[in-house]
C-alpha cells in the first residue's frame, strides 16, 4: 500500500525536478535566468552584502556568472528562477533557488539573494512565498533555509514566510578566513497550511539555542497537530 503525503495525495505521485514553470503575483514575477541578466547578476555578486554574509568568491567575475546562468537555466538537482518587479519588469532583482535534499524524503534547500536595488521592497518575501506554493503545490513535504546568524535580513524573510526557526549549527560554514555559525528555519507542508508558528521564532527560544540556556516550557503553546514536520 503506497504511504500518502497531505490532502490524501498519494507519494508515488512525488518526483524531481517538479515543474519549472513562470510564477507571478501582483509585486513579482519569476522566470528562468536569461544571458541578458549576466550583468546585474555579476553586480549583485560583488555587493558588499553578498560578500558579507556568503561564499561567494571574492574574485567573482562576470565570466563565473554567464556560467552561472548557463548551468541554472535549465532545471537539474536544483531550480532556480530570476525575479522581476511588477514596477520594473524586465531587470534583474535577485534570484530564488530549490535544491534537492533528499527525493525519497522530498527535502529541498531554499537559497535566495536580493539585488542591492531592489532589497528594502519585500522583495524576497513575496518571492519565496510564491515558491513555497509551488513546492507544496508538487509534493514538497520539507523545505529547510541556512543563514549566517548575523544575516538579518535573510531570516526575516524566512520568519515573514512562516519557517520555524530550528537552531543553530556550530562553526558550520567557512567564509573568509572564518567558521560562522549558521541558524536553520525549515517550513513543512503542514505549516503552510496554518498561521506562522511564532512561538518557535520567539527571541527568547532563538536566544535559548544561541547561548546554550533552557527555556521553560511554560511561556510557549504548541499545535501537536502540526508536529512534527
Amino acid at each position: 500500500m503506497p504511504g500518502f503525503l497531505l490532502y490524501g495525495e498519494p507519494m508515488s505521485d512525488f518526483s524531481w525536478p517538479i515543474p519549472f514553470t513562470p510564477l507571478s503575483n501582483e509585486r513579482v514575477a519569476l522566470r528562468a535566468l536569461r544571458i541578458e541578466d549576466a550583468d546585474a547578476v555579476y553586480e549583485a555578486a560583488i555587493d558588499p552584502q553578498m560578500q558579507r554574509f556568503t561564499p561567494i568568491p571574492l574574485e567573482y567575475s562576470r565570466s563565473m556568472a554567464v556560467e552561472f546562468i548557463n548551468k541554472h537555466s535549465r532545471p537539474q538537482s536544483s531550480l532556480v528562477w530570476a525575479i522581476e518587479l511588477a514596477d520594473n519588469p524586465g531587470r534583474y532583482a535577485g534570484n530564488i533557488m530549490l535544491k534537492l535534499q533528499s527525493e525519497k524524503n522530498r527535502n529541498v534547500l531554499a537559497d535566495y539573494s536580493t539585488a542591492p536595488w531592489a532589497r528594502r521592497r519585500g522583495t524576497m518575501t513575496q518571492a519565496l512565498q510564491l515558491v513555497l506554493d509551488h513546492a507544496f503545490n508538487n509534493y514538497i513535504h520539507r523545505v529547510e533555509l541556512r543563514a549566517t546568524l548575523d544575516n538579518t535580513p535573510s531570516r526575516t524573510v524566512a520568519e515573514r514566510n512562516g519557517f520555524v526557526f530550528e537552531g543553530v549549527a556550530r562553526d558550520s560554514e567557512y567564509i573568509r578566513g572564518d567558521f560562522h555559525d549558521v541558524v536553520v528555519y525549515a517550513k513543512i507542508a503542514s505549516d503552510h497550511q496554518l498561521m506562522p508558528p511564532k512561538a518557535y521564532n520567539s527571541p527568547q527560544l532563538q536566544s535559548a539555542f544561541t547561548q546554550g540556556s533552557p527555556v521553560p516550557v511554560r511561556n510557549f503553546r504548541f499545535n501537536c497537530s502540526a508536529m512534527p514536520q
